[in-house]
Order: structure tokens, then C-alpha cells, then sequence
């Protein structure tokens, strides 16, 4: 009864994921989600596959392993392809189709793999099935076909994992700068939890890489890593789905963004001394960082220069990104408020919203970075002063 449950457990959840961003989501409005349901789909067809291998019906397992080769190595392309809908295409392109020539190519191979086996008269008795080969097989017929298409099959997954997990991380941190040189306000925009989740998922494919290079037999017969294993993947699986619903395809803000900047007539007209000048009286006089959604293309527009001019500026002269630029106007704003005993009839909600940050959680994060303590606990201290 356990071990069933174990095993349907994540076929239930892939499949409640597929299902619910399929339908919920249109290609032409956020190509991220449906890619996502087509990962959560590949896992589906990956976990219907172990049902019938750890169950023991190596005949389903047999005919069904072109599609169960096929999904396995469609599940991390997929989710880089996620990820990269969500960071930085906003829509698929041509690149995308070598990624899934392995998936292709090893559902082929599989798929002889059954005919040859047949051929060979081995079509009710399937001894081929395991995937744990010692190495004698090499001398014996048909082991020797088999142990090449399995250790290929091992090396090709594990060179899967480590490429996959350095582009997908190194992508995400790519947005995540791209988001503080381009926004003061990052909530909404940053997708932080995909690197939690990656990290996470790396973590149960190095599992499943574990089980497929000992053989997936220690599953089959140890009930208590069947449980530890479905527990796993079945919770990082729900919050991939979970997170990745909600989010938005955050490329398209930033893709219309890009567009507007390009289309505009500005010239680099200012000497550094002067922009610095300008560029500070934003802030000090002009007080522009009370605008919560304020980013760097309206700051470029009021000092009639682009983005970039403007973005390299920052980093260069102050040594920090736009995000904390901004924000650190913002916080001065806060202490001089919170310093106000006027301002003591308002809730640290109010002012942080007062002050650009757009929400309480975003308010008492940053301030805490700058000042190593929360508004509330800063504000308590000016009360015991006064």
C-alpha cells in the first residue's frame, strides 16, 4: 500500500501541474508557464515509467522505454527553457531545437534496443531490463549492446545536470543584476526562488543520477528509500509548479522597455562633473526616488541621455547598481521621517510607501541592509532618545 503510494504520488502531482498550466496558460500571453507544463508533462511520463519498472511489469516498461528515454532527457532542457522564457527570450527561437536532439536521439535507440532484444527472441522474458550491468556482459551476447546504450545513457545524463545547472544559475544571476541596474524596485521582477528551485531540483536529479548509475533495483527494493525519494520529489515538484504559476514572464517588461529606449532621440550631451550634478539634484531636489516604479529609463529621460550611459555612470562613479542608488535616497528619507515626531502617528507600512519602497517587506529589507536594523527597532531608538 505504501510503496503504491509512494510511487503514484508524484505521477498525481506532475500530472495536477501539466493539467493546470495548460489550461491555464496561452502561449502567445506567457511562453514561460506553457514550456513549464510541458516539463512537468516529461516528469509525468519519467514517474509512469518508474511505476512500471518498480512494480515489476518489465514488459510495460519495455515497450514504454523509447518514451521513458525520451523523457528523461527532455526535463532539464525544458526547465532551462523555462527559465530563459522567464529572464530573457520572450519567445522561443531556433536555438531551442538542438537541446532536445539527445531526448531524440535516445528514444530512438531505445526503441531498437526493443526490436533488436525481439528479434533475438527475448520479447517475453526481457532479461535486458536491468540497468545494473557488471562487467562480464561485455563478453556476453546480447549484454554487450546493452551495457554501451546503458553507460551512454548514464554519461550523457550526467553531463545533462552539470551543464544545465551552470547555464540555468549563471543565467539567473545574470537577471538578477539586469533587474538592479534597471529597476529601484525589484519586487515582482525577481525570480530569486528559481535558483532556490534549481538548486533544489539539481539536488533530486543527482539522487535520480545515484539510483540510475547503482540501479533503479535499490528502489524497488527498499521501501524506505522509495518513501525519502517520492517525499522529495513530490514537495520540490509542487512548489516548482506552485511558483512558477504565479510568476509572470518578466522578459516582456523589460523587452518593452528596451524598445522605447531604442526608439528615442536622446544625446550624450553631459561632462561627467555636470551629470553627477544633475543626476544627484534628481534625488536631493527633485526628490524622484518617492516614485516607487521609478527606473532607469525615466532617469536617463530627465537627464535627456540613454540607459546605458547612465547605468555604467552609476556603477562606475558610485560604485553601486541602480537598485541600491536609488534606495539609498530612499532610506535617508525614512530616517529623517522616523526622526519627525510629527511622523510618529504613521504606521512603518505608511511610510514606507511615503518613501518610495512600494511595500512594507520591501521597506524593512533594504532598510536593514543599509542601516543593520529594522525601521521598527530604529524607530524605537529615536523614541528613547527624545
Amino acid at each position: 500500500m505504501l510503496k503504491t503510494i509512494a510511487l503514484l504520488t508524484p505521477v498525481y502531482i506532475t500530472g495536477f501541474w501539466a493539467t493546470v498550466l495548460f489550461l491555464t496558460s496561452r502561449p502567445s500571453r506567457n511562453q514561460a508557464k506553457f514550456f513549464l507544463g510541458f516539463f512537468m508533462m516529461s516528469l509525468l511520463l519519467v514517474f509512469i515509467g518508474l511505476f512500471f519498472y518498480i512494480t515489476e511489469d518489465y514488459i510495460s516498461f519495455a515497450h514504454f522505454r523509447p518514451v521513458y528515454n525520451f523523457a528523461v532527457f527532455m526535463i532539464f532542457p525544458l526547465y532551462y527553457f523555462f527559465i530563459r522564457l522567464l529572464t530573457l527570450d520572450v519567445t522561443p527561437d531556433f536555438s531551442y531545437l538542438w537541446h532536445i536532439l539527445p531526448a531524440i536521439f535516445f528514444a530512438v535507440l531505445a526503441f531498437g534496443v526493443n526490436k533488436y532484444y525481439y528479434y533475438l527472441g527475448y520479447q517475453n522474458s526481457m532479461p535486458d531490463i536491468s540497468d545494473k550491468i557488471s562487467f562480464r556482459d561485455f563478453h556476453e551476447s546480447p549484454g554487450l549492446f546493452y551495457i554501451v546504450f546503458i553507460m551512454a545513457r548514464k554519461v550523457l545524463l550526467a553531463f545533462q545536470i552539470i551543464y544545465y545547472t551552470v547555464k540555468g544559475i549563471r543565467l539567473i544571476n545574470f537577471h538578477h543584476q539586469r533587474i538592479l541596474n534597471f529597476y529601484s524596485n525589484e519586487s515582482g521582477k525577481n525570480v530569486n526562488w528559481l535558483q532556490i528551485m534549481y538548486y533544489s531540483m539539481v539536488l533530486s536529479s543527482l539522487l535520480s543520477f545515484a539510483y540510475n548509475y547503482f540501479g533503479k533495483s535499490m528502489l524497488q527494493h527498499n521501501l524506505g528509500y522509495l518513501l525519502i525519494s517520492s517525499l522529495l520529489y513530490s514537495t520540490i515538484l509542487f512548489l516548482i509548479g506552485f511558483l512558477g504559476s504565479r510568476q509572470d514572464q518578466v522578459i516582456k517588461e523589460i523587452a518593452v522597455d528596451q524598445i522605447d529606449e531604442t526608439n528615442d532621440s536622446y544625446i550624450e550631451t553631459w561632462q561627467e562633473k555636470e551629470l553627477k550634478e544633475n543626476l544627484e539634484n534628481l534625488f536631493r531636489k527633485k526628490k524622484i526616488h518617492l516614485n516607487s516604479e521609478l527606473t532607469i529609463w525615466d532617469v536617463s529621460g530627465e537627464l535627456i541621455t540613454n540607459r546605458t550611459y547612465i547605468s555604467n555612470f552609476i556603477n562606475k562613479h558610485y560604485g553601486i547598481n541602480f537598485s541600491r542608488f536609488v534606495n539609498q535616497y530612499r532610506v535617508e528619507e525614512a530616517k529623517a521621517m522616523m526622526e519627525e515626531i510629527d511622523s510618529r502617528k504613521f504606521t512603518l507600512e505608511t511610510i514606507g510607501e511615503k518613501c518610495g519602497f512600494g511595500s512594507l517587506n520591501n521597506f524593512i529589507r533594504v532598510f536593514q541592509s543599509f542601516e543593520g536594523t529594522t525601521p521598527g527597532f530604529f524607530r524605537v531608538n529615536q523614541k528613547s532618545k527624545d
